[in-house]
């Protein structure tokens, strides 16, 4: 029986992913949240590495799959210091038991972010140049990884979408209600997060190390994401507007040429449909 952790386990990507696994009687699975009022999750603050020395300590994972940290650009633009401190000092927490248990996988959650979005169609090993402070975070602890834990596999993804996500709830609310909507035309490589999840349990089963660019493939705007969901409902989308982004707000071209574990050939459209087919079944 394997022992996995997911550190992160009550955020989008990681509770999909707990309750993916928590039924398969070949996994001992443990998650953590920051903040827990229920004996499902361990509260953890992956900020305190004594905290988290003793949780791994206490519960020897095999497999360690680190969803957590600050994803939520309108924050972590606002502070380099905190933002590096809690994408990226926080992964020291766990280097020591990983020098100790060096057969112990470490899966890590990365991002299109580490590009710097000029050029597009990105290749796994292209030259990183992060224009955001989440950015810089995440190619520091990719950095940190590549030279400090004996196995791991570093997941760089982009724009995962599915109910429960942010951007993907926002806007299909948007639709349904028939508002007003600008959205940008800035490009990226839409994910599914069935497909990545599929994709870190294919990881962790064979112990696959490496860096990976898992995403979808192809390249959309989130005004594409907002036609799709209108064709899903069978809503005219003259209430959505395509703008550029004048701003930055957003980098101009993050796709991702994807380099996946497993070879996948997905239709991006039908795995949206199946995440909008969540809303209708709930």
């Amino acid at each position: 029986m394997k022992k996995i952790l997911i550190v992160g386990a009550s955020g989008f990507i990681g509770n999909r992913l707990f309750k993916k696994l928590i039924d398969n009687p070949n996994y001992e699975l443990k998650g953590t949240s920051l903040n827990t009022q229920n004996d499902i999750f361990e509260t953890l603050d992956i900020n305190n590495l004594e905290q988290t020395n003793i949780l791994l300590n206490k519960f020897n994972p095999e497999i360690i799959i680190w969803c957590a940290g600050n994803k939520n650009l309108s924050e972590t633009e606002q502070s380099l210091k905190n933002t590096i401190n809690v994408n990226f000092e926080s992964i020291k927490g766990i280097e020591d038991y990983l020098n100790k248990f060096s057969y112990t996988h470490f899966i890590f959650l990365s991002s299109d972010y580490i590009f710097d979005g000029v050029k597009g169609n990105f290749k796994v090993n292209d030259k990183a140049n992060p224009k955001t402070f989440y950015g810089i975070s995440k190619l520091m602890a990719e950095q940190y990884i590549i030279k400090k834990f004996p196995l791991f596999s570093i997941v760089r993804t982009s724009a995962v979408i599915g109910k429960g996500s942010v951007f993907f709830d926002w806007l299909n609310n948007c639709v349904v209600n028939k508002k007003k909507t600008s959205l940008y035309t800035n490009n990226f490589t839409p994910t599914p997060l069935d497909f990545l999840i599929r994709q870190i349990e294919y990881l962790f089963e064979k112990k696959t190390s490496g860096t990976y660019n898992i995403c979808g493939n192809q390249t959309l705007s989130r005004y594409d994401i907002g036609l799709i969901i209108s064709k899903y409902y069978g809503i005219n989308p003259i209430f959505l507007k395509k703008e550029r982004d004048e701003n930055n707000s957003f980098q101009k071209d993050l796709s991702l040429v994807p380099f996946l574990v497993i070879e996948e050939n997905i239709n991006l459209e039908e795995e949206i449909l199946k995440e909008l087919d969540k809303y209708e079944n709930n």
